[in-house]
């Protein structure tokens, strides 16, 4: 959600605003936002990728540890547990 509300001034600035002078669309302030834009959207991209990653790695974790209790219990326990018969 930060990287899109990020590309809103990109897009007003770009698209929107084209009646100015070269001078003014391409000034250093707006290089200096296009340096930001550009290094903020690749943090916030990795740190997607790395929280998806972490995810994935918890559900393995909880999904095997289920797998394993269940071996424990007993399959009946853990089917019933998650699926319980239908009255």
């Amino acid at each position: 959600m930060l990287v899109m509300l990020e590309y809103i001034p990109f897009t007003v600035h770009m698209n929107l605003w084209k009646d100015r002078l070269m001078e003014d669309r391409y000034s250093w302030s707006w290089a200096a936002f296009v340096w930001f834009h550009s290094n903020f959207s690749v943090v916030i991209h990795n740190v997607s990728v790395w929280l998806t990653l972490s995810l994935a790695v918890w559900r393995f974790i909880m999904i095997r540890s289920v797998l394993t209790l269940s071996d424990l219990k007993g399959q009946e326990h853990w089917v019933t547990t998650f699926f319980p018969p239908a009255n």
